[in-house]
């Protein structure tokens, strides 16, 4: 009766944590938080709901020149299918309120993880020090496949600690990792960062070697039948958005861009990677990272000065510490392009929630909070003067979103104004061109980008509109009428800060 007693009052105690993160951060799914990956992820699922198949319709990255483009072999599907189940039942509101769902969920799960690791009431206020920190709960508030591949992940590394010495059960976990690159293809990272962890231990060399291979073998075989798949039904490699995506990033911050006339995509004419420009990119993303850790980061560094009769943690802190490790290492160097100092808020997540996890592990091993009342007083004080400026920080930008919203300021009316002018007025089957990237969504309409950063000139814009075709232009009043000179059009909405511009073309078929 005790145990079953225990067991209640464990999970209703899980069950607790899941609900009271979720109902804090549920209001902010009102605010329709979005931008222009999460736009590909948003009307991608409406396609899919609207039975128009698995196909992309927001070409961002200049991919290709139709008006849809096959899903599966382009760009991380399983996100776009998820959302779909319930992108009718309340549009983006309803896909943020699941991905806060998913957050709440993975916050109970950490909680999960720790508490097996160290069993404390310290854990309570802990986990609520990492749900309201910023690095944590943003991706969140936004229709992005980070939360969702967190809790993939997290599973995962559940089940890795646990059957990490098991050959058989490590070859599923392989496959279950191949599968995970269709939620989000940087988990190559975190696939990357168990194998070393399979080579700590007291096994001998053999076994470790056949752990991995075994590991590495699963992958293999779920990531390369989905490749097969993709040459074979589609002749190309996923993502196929790969190497447009880095074009276009590099768009914006390298000269030297050209459009080929009979290919697709920006042609870049950029040096070496090896050069000092992009080590010292590479160098400042790095730092960026760095300065997003917590707090809890230094007692991790120092965890193998602990006696080893206090490492009880079965690999949990080796194995945070390579997560981060790969995952920031990676980042940096091949999203170098693409990964600004706010974005790094948002990639972070991973390495922040496991440093924090290793180096709570380490420092409550390593003072023996358990020891004495007087230790678990000034741990307990500790962990509460991490916690005030955790929820002030918090209540400071609900207040600041909830006082001056985001749709509130006259750009953004405006920007929303012409938007809901278009899906309005204008036909469903255009392709609009626009460099509003952020919030093209809201048009509901087939969307490319215009040439990004340092390749908008009057040269590329007649070539991309010779590549492209599009039947409108959304452009800010901003934007002059001087490189549309070759270009036939008449223009049928404005407003202070945008007008929309009617190319006078044959109509597509």
């Amino acid at each position: 009766m005790r145990l079953l007693a225990s067991f209640i009052s464990k999970y209703l105690f899980l069950a607790f944590i899941f609900l009271s993160v979720f109902f804090i951060f549920e209001k902010f799914s009102y605010l329709k938080l979005n931008t222009a990956d999460s736009s590909i992820y948003l009307s991608t699922a409406e396609n899919i709901a609207h039975h128009k198949g698995a196909v992309v319709s927001y070409n961002l990255c200049q991919c290709f020149k139709t008006l849809y483009h096959p899903l599966l072999p382009y760009y991380q599907p399983l996100y776009p299918l998820f959302s779909s189940l319930f992108i009718d039942h309340g549009g983006i509101v309803k896909i943020i309120k699941i991905n806060i769902l998913l957050f709440a969920l993975n916050v109970t799960l950490i909680f999960y993880i720790i508490q097996r690791s160290i069993p404390t009431s310290f854990n309570v206020i802990f986990i609520y020090i990492l749900a309201f920190s910023f690095n944590f709960f943003i991706s969140a508030l936004y229709p992005w496949t980070e939360q969702f591949h967190f809790f993939c992940f997290i599973c995962s590394f559940i089940l890795f600690l646990k059957f990490k010495d098991h050959p058989g059960h490590l070859f599923w976990l392989g496959i279950l990792n191949g599968i995970f690159m269709l939620v989000r293809v940087a988990h190559m990272f975190n696939f990357l960062a168990y194998i070393p962890v399979l080579f700590i231990g007291n096994a001998s060399f053999r076994q470790k070697l056949r752990r991995a291979a075994f590991f590495v073998g699963g992958f293999i075989l779920a990531y390369g039948l989905y490749q097969i798949f993709c040459l074979s039904a589609y002749h190309v490699f996923y993502p196929e958005y790969a190497r447009p995506g880095a074009s276009y990033g590099f768009a914006h911050i390298f000269n030297g861009i050209i459009y080929n006339p009979d290919k697709v995509g920006i042609q870049l004419a950029v040096g070496s990677f090896f050069t000092l420009n992009n080590f010292l990119r590479i160098a400042g993303h790095i730092r960026d990272f760095y300065l997003l850790m917590p707090l809890f980061l230094w007692p991790a560094v120092f965890y193998y000065f602990l006696p080893i009769h206090k490492r009880v943690d079965g690999g949990l802190v080796e194995l945070c510490i390579s997560q981060s490790l790969f995952i920031i290492l990676g980042y940096s160097v091949m999203f170098y392009w693409s990964v600004d100092f706010h974005e790094a808020f948002r990639y972070s997540l991973i390495p922040y929630v496991l440093i924090s996890v290793a180096g709570w592990y380490c420092l409550y091993q390593g003072l023996s909070l358990s020891d004495s009342w007087g230790k678990k007083i000034i741990g307990g004080l500790m962990l509460l003067s991490l916690l005030y400026p955790q929820v002030n920080k918090l209540i400071l930008f609900q207040s600041e979103l909830s006082k001056r919203p985001m749709w509130e300021r006259p750009f953004y009316k405006d920007l929303m104004e012409s938007y809901h002018w278009i899906d309005n007025n204008l036909p469903k089957e255009i392709l609009v061109a626009s460099d509003e990237e952020q919030e093209g969504y809201f048009m509901h309409r087939p969307y490319i980008s215009l040439p990004p950063g340092e390749s908008y000139n009057c040269t590329n814009l007649k070539l991309f509109d010779h590549i492209y075709a599009p039947d409108y232009y959304l452009l800010s009043n901003g934007v002059s009428d001087q490189c549309f000179t070759g270009i036939s059009y008449v223009q049928i909405f404005t407003n202070d800060t945008f007008r929309v511009l009617e190319v006078k073309r044959k109509k597509r078929v």
